[in-house]
Formats: C-alpha cells, structure tokens, sequence
C-alpha cells in the first residue's frame, strides 16, 4: 500500500515540474517574441493603439517603410498568392486605390513569405498599382497578430490602427468600412 501511495505522489510532482517547465517555456517565448517586435517597432494590432513601424523590401528590392506613409490612411493588407479569397479580393482592393490615392490613401499589400519573383509576377499579371512589399518568413505580420489571410489592418495618418479586417473584402464591404476613415 505504501508503495502505490509513493508512486501516486512521485507521478503527481512529475506532473507539476513538466507543467511548470512547459509554463516557463511559453513565458521565455513571449518574452522573445515581444521583445523582438520591441526592437523592430512593430505592435500588435488593437483598435486605438499604434500600430508601430516596420521596413520590408518592396518588390525591387527597395527598403520601404510604413512610415514613409506618415499623415495618409494605409490599408496594410496581409497577402499570399497561393490564398483564394486573396487572389479575389485584389480587383476590389485596387480599383478602391485607384478611386481614393488621391485622398491620402494607400493600400499597403504585404505579401506573406513567398518569393520576391512570385508575388512580382502576380501582382505585374493583373497591373496592379498598389504598394507591395514582401515579408519573407512573416514575421512582421505575426507580430501585428495577422493569424489568417486575407487580413487587413487600417492605420490612420497618425499611425493608429481603425480597423481590423478578416477575410475577404468586397467592393461593397470596402466602400462602406473603410471610406469613412478616408479624408476627402
């Protein structure tokens, strides 16, 4: 009897150093994971907080950054080619560039961790105009919190995200959630 009650108990601490070691680990990774958006200035999306900068390589190999869209409304706009609803959200996502640049407005496509040569060739296949620069291993984009794609995040001309965006947009859905932010 006193054997099986040694043995209950020798299970039990084991238990609670793996769970204390897996706690420990999860909190290491955090630390990690916030303290390297810390150092490239990127945050998490949330409604109301600032989004951050980040620089990634647009599809010539020139740094861009998204400060460098400082005082316009930027619709960052988490991509792959391999993504359908991604693939058939670009007619809308364009053709509302087109229709308000000239208000202060980009969309800022971010092309998830696929080659340069690739994406370049989608977006010259279809003419699109639009700003896109390329996030190899996605990082950038994971510590925004993008999880999905297609996911859009709206930061205003001061940098503050306005709005989260999850799946596809339509010409409908664009014109009636994101014209309001866009300053005539």
């Amino acid at each position: 009897m006193k054997n099986n009650s040694n043995t209950t108990r020798t299970k039990k601490r084991n238990q609670k150093i793996l769970i204390g070691l897996a706690v420990f680990v999860i909190i290491s990774i955090l630390l990690v994971a916030s303290h390297e958006a810390e150092v490239q200035g990127v945050n998490l999306a949330q409604i109301g907080k600032p989004i951050g900068d980040f620089e990634l390589l647009d599809l010539n190999g020139n740094p861009a950054k998204l400060s460098d869209y400082a005082g316009k409304t930027v619709l960052i706009n988490a991509w792959a080619t391999w993504c359908p609803p991604c693939r058939a959200e670009m007619p809308a996502l364009e053709a509302f560039y087109q229709k308000h640049q000239n208000s202060d407005f980009v969309v800022l496509a971010v092309n998830a961790g696929e080659p340069q040569q690739l994406a370049a060739d989608f977006i010259n296949s279809y003419n699109y105009s639009f700003p896109v620069v390329l996030d190899p291993e996605a990082h950038t984009l994971l510590e925004m919190g993008v999880t999905g794609f297609p996911t859009s995040i709206l930061v205003d001309g001061n940098g503050i995200v306005q709005y989260i965006h999850v799946g596809l947009f339509t010409e409908n859905t664009l014109a009636q959630t994101i014209t309001p932010f866009i300053q005539p």
